[in-house]
């Protein structure tokens, strides 16, 4: 499966800046497979049937970034580089949100802190019903 979003996209049109484009493969892939999960499988089912809308990609970067800061955090990068810059020799820090943070001790936390960042983006799509 070929990725869905790519970083153009991610810092593109979605305006994210938090992952760094060679940690975005690894993020965007977990990211995938976390929203997979979250729609009971209609993600990987409806993957060869129809474009993917806006809001399936916005929802796999919510998650994208969310993993990433959670991964920041595990490897003990409480302050992980948002951007460098070489010849001003500046460099830009961020620090995971509190939620996140606060995300790190369960799972159950992550994936509700994963599934919100989703319904922001797919509420009125049906992907994220789990009922009958």
């Amino acid at each position: 499966m070929s990725a869905i979003v790519d970083y153009a996209y991610y810092s593109g049109t979605y305006l994210g800046n938090i992952i760094p484009e060679e940690s975005f493969p690894r993020s965007e892939a977990r990211a995938e497979e976390d929203l997979d999960r979250l729609t009971l499988g209609r993600l990987a089912e409806i993957e060869g049937s129809v474009d993917y809308t806006t809001a399936i990609k916005k929802a796999i970067c919510a998650i994208a970034e969310i993993n990433y800061q959670i991964d920041a955090y595990a490897s003990g990068d409480k302050k992980a580089v948002k951007t460098e810059s070489a010849g001003g020799e500046s460099i830009t820090y961020f620090e995971a949100s509190g939620t996140v943070a606060a995300a790190l001790g369960s799972v159950k936390a992550q994936d509700e802190l994963k599934f919100e960042a989703a319904r922001k983006y797919l509420y009125n799509t049906g992907l994220l019903y789990w009922g009958l």
